[in-house]
């Protein structure tokens, strides 16, 4: 067995909740205690990518408060829905800088919905900014995220608390 304590967090979806996260982590954080693992859905996807890159709680904080949106959010003429968030890659792109799980100080794993499927889908290597877009992907306000052969929107339509990527790695680091 690792010596090495592990911990898992799960986030879940919800423009709010994500802003709790922050203050949950920050006090975690204050007292030494570290997650090793985080696994999340929609607001707790972009918190999740944005705390595995290193960003402080209340960085993170301070970037959703300063950062405006609209200006990067853009009309879709669609069925699908009214808004289009591919525009949002650049935002993403300042702050996580390199796009992929693997440059990410903690393990991080996000949640999506496949629409066609029907199943909830876990990215957690690879390409890491699409998945964060899709799993944020609100259906009707956003056109869905294409990621290879798959139409994704939001991991909290099927999965709000992706707590089964967490037991899978942490089990799996603590042999």
């Amino acid at each position: 067995m690792s010596s090495k304590a592990t911990l898992g967090i799960a986030l879940s979806g919800g423009g709010i909740r994500g802003i709790a996260h922050l203050g949950v982590l920050q006090a975690l954080n204050d007292y030494g205690i570290f997650p090793t693992h985080l696994s999340g859905s929609s607001a707790g996807a972009i918190v999740g990518a944005m705390y595995a890159k290193g960003f402080a709680p209340k960085e993170i904080f301070d970037i959703i408060v300063q950062t405006n949106y609209f200006k990067f959010i853009r009309p879709a003429i669609s069925w699908t829905g009214i808004l289009k968030m591919d525009t949002t890659e650049e935002l993403y792109r300042k702050y996580l800088g390199e796009d992929s799980f693997e440059s990410l100080n903690v393990k991080l794993t996000v949640a999506a919905t496949d629409i066609q499927r029907g199943k909830v889908i876990y990215f957690n290597q690879g390409e890491l900014i699409k998945p964060v877009m899709a799993s944020s992907c609100i259906p009707g306000m956003f056109d869905p995220i294409q990621i290879g052969n798959k139409i994704l929107v939001d991991g909290g339509v099927l999965n709000n608390l992706p707590v089964e990527p967490l037991e899978a790695s942490v089990i799996r680091s603590l042999a």
